[in-house]
This record gives C-alpha cells, sequence and structure tokens, in this order.
C-alpha cells in the first residue's frame, strides 16, 4: 500500500474521530474560543482517547476469537486486507462504528459530564462573561455605547449571532432601534436588516427588553 494511501487511513482513523467528538462538544457546550494549533491539540488527545478505546475492544474482541483479532505486529495494509477479506460488511460496520459512531458518543459523553460539573460548580467554560451572556440571554434589546461616545441600540435576538474568531470579533443585532439626539430610544426602524457592531470598539452596554416592531 503507497505510503500516501496509508498517511490518509491513519488521517481518517485518527485525527477525523478527534474533530468529530470536539465538535459534538462545541455543539452541544460553547467553549473557548482556541487557537488552530490549541484545537488540534485538542483532535489529537480526543482522537487517541477514541483509539484506546477501540484498541480496548478489539483486545476483548481477540480474547473472544482470534479469527477477528487484530494483530499490532501486523503493518496497517495487513490488518486491513486481513479485516476485509474476514468480512466486507463487517469492515465497513467497524469504520462507521470508529469513525463516526463512537466519536459523536464520545463527544456526547463528555459535553454531558462537562456540562453536569458546570452547574454543579459554576465553572466557566465561556471565554468571558460576555460570552456567557450572548450565548444564555433571551432576546434582548442591546443599548451600546461605543469607545468614541457614539450610541448604537439594536435587537439581539434568534436571527442574531456573534462571530467566534479570535480576531475581528463583532455582533450582528437583527434589527436596529432609532435613537434620538439626546439618546432616547425612539422605536425600530423600519424595515431594518440589522447593524454589525465590532465588539473591540464597545465600551459597555445596557441590557433592556427585546423591543418589538411596530406595524
Amino acid at each position: 500500500m503507497p505510503q500516501t494511501i496509508e498517511a490518509l487511513i491513519l488521517f481518517l482513523f485518527f485525527i477525523v474521530p478527534g474533530f468529530i467528538a470536539r465538535e459534538i462538544i462545541s455543539f452541544r457546550l460553547p467553549r473557548k474560543v482556541k487557537s488552530d494549533f490549541e484545537s488540534f491539540l485538542d483532535y489529537l488527545v480526543l482522537g487517541t482517547g477514541n483509539l484506546v478505546f477501540n484498541l480496548f475492544v478489539f483486545f476483548i474482541i481477540h480474547l473472544l476469537d482470534n479469527n477477528y483479532s487484530i494483530l499490532l505486529s501486523n503493518s496497517l495494509s495487513e490488518n486491513i486486507n486481513r479485516l476485509f477479506g474476514l468480512s466486507p460488511l463487517l469492515f465497513v460496520l467497524l469504520i462507521l462504528l470508529y469513525v463516526f459512531i463512537l466519536p459523536y458518543c464520545i463527544g456526547t459523553l463528555l459535553s454531558l459530564i462537562q456540562g453536569f460539573i458546570y452547574e454543579r460548580s459554576k465553572f466557566n467554560f465561556y471565554q468571558n462573561a460576555w460570552d456567557e451572556f450572548i450565548n444564555k440571554t433571551d432576546p434582548v434589546c442591546l443599548y451600546i455605547i461605543m469607545k468614541n461616545e457614539d450610541l448604537i441600540c439594536g435587537n439581539y435576538g434568534n436571527n442574531s449571532f456573534v462571530s467566534t474568531a479570535e480576531r475581528n470579533r463583532d455582533v450582528f443585532l437583527e434589527k436596529e432601534v432609532l435613537l434620538d439626539k439626546s439618546g432616547q430610544i425612539l422605536g425600530v426602524i423600519k424595515d431594518s436588516k440589522g447593524i454589525y457592531v465590532r465588539l473591540d470598539e464597545i465600551a459597555y452596554f445596557r441590557v433592556l427588553s427585546y423591543i418589538e416592531e411596530e406595524e
């Protein structure tokens, strides 16, 4: 088997399971924003955990039936050819189990455990207070005071979102609210399609009740 194909298989069996597990955790439990290198380390750790678990399963299978064992002394190509030769259907099922199903289960289990710990200890999985607030809040109106003292107001609801990039983070408010010269709220701007605000340009903001658009 060519080395490039073996490298691709190692990537599929090692990195991809870690990626799936981490994405499941991030989807179920918002996490701190991490660099690409930190994310890659997460893939490796979770992929290694998935590998160790599967080696344990294969060891148990080996004890029960030598015909379905994977010998660590064999090469990768020999193991794959041997499994496929024993049963193509079993080979496909093992790939689905190893690459997709088990990482999904591992990610779900770890997110449930971390969520339980978070609820009991109030440990902060978020990057800062803003992240925790924005991920848990019901629809609200944000009255924003910018660093240059400009005033911006808008509704943050189900159609709003916040970028998760480490740099140039921004928030999209689904409806802009009109203010008069003194900063008093006049109401939602008719036909507003929303407004983007750079987070690093915000001095502070006040949280108000969601302002409904007048008919």
